[in-house]
């Protein structure tokens, strides 16, 4: 297909609903009926809206699981939905997350089946199941980078991601390991009554690191009538920032960024206009685009097993309304927010590049090139409304 649209990054999740964590603020699958125990055929156990879902598939997405329901079926799904994909965009960072893809014990060997058709590669993990020979396999593969989930470095920070002080440090050690082998970490800390004062502590671990950005959010869904930070918390993050900023600027995305998260923080509500969609192509599992990889739906997904892959116009997001208020986008921001700033022209390229997975010449030309789109567009919409507004 030519002229296919660009995908900064593509979002691609991957047996989605199994993981080894039950994160208190989880807005995906857990805790729920599926489970990693398998059946005596190996299958893993699954809820029974999970067949219905199936079912109503077409039969070119239900063969995928005629003969089991195992890693191996949702991981051959993966590729096939991958293989499509490219035929209708171009990626520049193929971003795959679960779930928790590391509790597939060959998920190395899947990531060195398919590496080499992305420049570059970014697996979101929890961190805790990262093995120390697989560190060294990735490592050798060369365009391999990470997302981390971890909240602090302590038990008490990290709490709503685990109870366990072992595994909380298992992670830790986890990051600076791969940081060793100069593997690029961007860590995502969701901000919750756990953490949010003790933020410093996290700062201090990984002052000396290179190639990894903290990126810290609030806490979003139902979850924050909960555990959700108080004022006295967002004070003390506010605080810590403000006086620690220029300190620890190396690990920290730009000084904008934080300007926006802690304004979202305090007012409960966010103010600001998103781009993300035109930048992250998100897909499921099983094939369906979403608006958004923070879970903004269309209508209508197409899905691209078993859809037609020769239109492409859903994966430039043509349906997206950058005026429009959409309810989950009211008190969202996440590490896709410098993209944003960048199209506003509050941020340079200088700081998008030193976020780890946009440190490359050719992705930061392609981001450049889809701003000079959406500044068009955005003339455009001014213009019409100037003549309707005059008519």
């Amino acid at each position: 297909m030519k002229n296919k649209p660009k995908a900064i990054y593509q979002d691609q999740r991957i047996a989605e609903e199994w993981c080894n964590f039950k994160c208190e603020y989880c807005e995906g699958f857990c805790p729920t009926e599926y489970s990693l125990k398998q059946d005596k055929d190996g299958n893993l156990h699954v809820a029974d809206e999970w067949y219905d879902m199936v079912n109503s598939f077409d039969n070119n997405l239900k063969k995928y699981f005629a003969h089991g329901r195992g890693f191996k079926q949702f991981y051959e799904l993966a590729d096939s939905i991958m293989s499509l994909s490219m035929k209708v965009m171009d990626t520049d960072i193929l971003k795959i997350s679960g779930g928790e893809l590391t509790v597939n014990p060959r998920l190395c060997d899947f990531v060195e089946s398919i590496h080499n058709n992305y420049p570059s590669i970014q697996i979101l993990s929890n961190g805790s199941n990262i093995k120390d020979e697989d560190i060294e396999r990735y490592k050798n593969m060369g365009n391999i980078s990470f997302q981390i989930s971890l909240d602090g470095v302590s038990p008490e920070a990290n709490y709503s991601k685990s109870h366990s002080s072992y595994m909380t440090n298992k992670v830790v050690s986890t990051i600076d390991k791969l940081l060793e082998n100069g593997i690029e970490v961007e860590i995502n800390c969701v901000l919750t009554k756990y953490n949010t004062d003790k933020f410093y502590e996290f700062l201090e671990h990984f002052s000396n690191a290179r190639n990894l950005m903290i990126f810290p959010r609030p806490i979003r869904g139902g979850a924050r009538k909960l555990i959700d930070f108080n004022s006295e918390h967002v004070e003390k993050f506010s605080k810590c920032i403000d006086e620690n900023y220029d300190k620890y600027k190396n690990i920290l995305p730009s000084k904008e960024y934080f300007d926006r998260l802690i304004d979202i923080m305090k007012n409960n509500k966010r103010n600001y206009k998103c781009y993300v969609p035109f930048f992250v192509q998100s897909i499921d599992g099983y094939g369906n685009f979403e608006m958004c990889p923070i879970g903004l739906q269309y209508d209508n997904k197409p899905n691209i097993v078993i859809g037609d892959v020769s239109g492409n116009s859903i994966l430039c997001n043509s349906s997206y309304d950058v005026e429009k208020k959409y309810s989950l986008c009211e008190y969202c921001i996440n590490q896709y927010e410098m993209l944003n700033l960048y199209v506003d022209g509050i941020i340079s390229l200088d700081e998008l590049r030193r976020v780890p997975s946009l440190n490359n010449d050719t992705v930061l030309l392609h981001i450049n090139d889809i701003k000079r789109e959406i500044c068009r567009n955005e003339v455009k919409r001014s213009n019409n409304k100037k003549v309707l507004s005059k008519s």
